[in-house]
C-alpha cells in the first residue's frame, strides 16, 4: 500500500483508562494530540480495566498477583475497525485483524519485578503471551521510550529488530520569565515510590538554609499536617498544571525510587524547569548530570539537597540548566522529530 504525502494514513490507537484518573493514560493522549503530519487517529478503549488502587503500583504482592491473573483471564477484545493500522498502548491487546504496533514505556520482566518484586509464574505467563502475540503475521514491532526499556524487551526474549525507540511527543512550552524566584515543584500520585517522603525531607533542609524557599507539592500527601512552605495540590487537572503549577516552578524535584520514565519529568523540562532527579530506569537517557539537571542515587538525601541549594543560590546555573532543558527537549521529544519516526513505522506496516 502507497502513501503519498496527499494521503492520509488512518491509525487506531488502542488504550486503557488510567485507573486513578479515570482519564485517558499520558502516554498515548501525548501521541493523540500530537499526531504525525498525514496520520489521523481514532481512539478506542481498550482491557483490561483495572481497579483504582492498582494505580498506584503498590499494592504489595497479593494484589499485584491477583490483578496479573485478572488480566490474563480477561483475555484479548477483538477490535473492528477501518484504519490502515492499529497502535495498542500498555496492557491493552487484543486479536488484531490489521497490522499492529504494541507499545509500553517497559517490558513484562522490567514492570512486574520493579513495581512487585514478581517473578516466577506471573512474569513468565505474561511473557509468553506477549511472545505468542508477536508470532502473528499481522504484528509489525513494539514501540517503547527508552533503550532501557528495549534492553528490557530484549532480555524478556524478543527480537531487536522488532524494537523501536520513539518515545512519547512533548512540545516545548513558552519560555517563563527568567525572574528571582525559589520555588520547587514535586509531582507523584505514588507516595513511596515516587519519594514523596524524601521531597518533604530534602524540602526541610532546603527550607532550613533557605527560608523563602516553597515546595509545590502534587499528590497524595501522607504527612499530619502540611509542612510550612508547601502549598499543597491533590489532583490538579491539566488545565490547573499547565497553566499555573509548571509555569511558577524554578526546579523540578522528582526523588523516584523506581519509574521506567517519568513523562512529568520531560513536561517540567519542556517549560525550561531543570530537574534534580535519580538515576532509575531510563532517566539517565535524557537527564545529563551537570548539564540540563542533578541526577542522584534515590536515597541520597544530602546531595538533592546540596544540588537544589546550588539552584536556587545560582540564577546563572539555573539559567543555564534552564536553555540545556529546553534543548534537550526539542531535540529528543518535539513533535516534529518523534511524528516523522512514527509516520516512517507506519508507512513501513502497511
Amino acid at each position: 500500500m502507497s502513501h503519498e504525502n496527499s494521503k492520509v494514513l488512518n491509525c487506531s490507537i488502542v488504550a486503557d483508562v488510567d485507573p486513578v484518573t479515570r482519564t485517558l493514560r499520558r502516554g498515548a493522549l501525548l501521541r493523540i494530540l500530537n499526531p504525525p503530519q498525514g496520520v489521523r487517529y481514532s481512539l478506542k478503549k481498550g482491557n483490561p480495566n483495572f481497579r483504582r488502587h492498582i494505580g498506584h503500583y503498590s499494592g504489595g504482592l497479593i494484589t499485584m498477583s491477583m490483578t496479573v491473573i485478572r488480566y490474563l483471564a480477561d483475555g484479548f477484545r477483538s477490535p473492528s475497525s477501518r484504519a490502515d493500522v492499529e497502535h495498542t498502548f500498555f496492557w491493552s491487546l487484543g486479536k488484531h485483524t490489521l497490522p499492529w504496533f504494541h507499545e509500553n514505556d517497559q517490558s513484562a520482566s522490567q514492570f512486574l519485578m520493579t513495581y512487585a518484586g514478581l517473578a516466577g509464574f506471573p512474569m513468565r505467563r505474561v511473557r509468553d503471551l506477549l511472545l505468542a502475540q508477536t508470532r502473528s503475521n499481522l504484528f509489525r514491532g513494539f514501540i517503547v521510550w527508552s533503550n532501557w526499556a528495549k534492553k528490557g524487551f530484549v532480555e524478556d526474549g524478543f527480537d531487536s529488530a522488532d524494537i523501536h525507540v520513539i518515545p512519547p511527543p512533548v512540545p516545548v512550552r513558552v519560555t517563563r520569565d527568567q525572574r528571582e524566584c525559589k520555588n520547587i515543584l514535586f509531582i507523584g500520585r505514588d507516595y513511596r515510590r515516587k519519594g514523596g517522603d524524601t521531597a518533604l525531607a530534602v524540602f526541610r533542609k532546603v527550607h532550613s538554609s533557605i527560608p523563602e524557599s516553597t515546595l509545590t507539592y502534587v499528590g497524595p500527601l501522607e504527612a499530619q499536617k502540611i509542612p510550612p512552605g508547601v502549598k499543597y495540590y491533590a489532583n490538579p487537572d491539566d488545565r490547573t498544571l499547565f497553566n499555573e503549577i509548571y509555569p511558577s516552578a524554578d526546579i523540578f524535584f522528582m526523588p523516584t525510587r523506581a519509574d521506567a520514565f517519568g513523562i512529568s519529568l520531560v513536561e517540567a523540562m519542556s517549560f525550561g524547569i531543570p530537574p534534580v532527579t535519580t538515576n532509575t530506569g531510563s532517566i539517565p537517557e535524557f537527564v545529563v548530570n551537570g548539564s540540563n539537571g542533578f541526577i542522584h542515587d534515590a536515597e541520597d538525601v544530602d546531595s538533592m539537597a546540596e544540588s537544589i541549594l546550588t539552584l536556587l543560590q545560582s540564577p546563572a546555573t539555573r539559567r543555564a540548566m534552564s536553555t540545556n532543558a529546553l534543548n534537550t527537549v526539542s531535540e529528543k521529544f518535539s513533535p516534529d522529530v518523534i511524528g516523522k519516526k512514527l509516520l516512517a513505522l507506519y508507512q513501513s506496516a502497511v
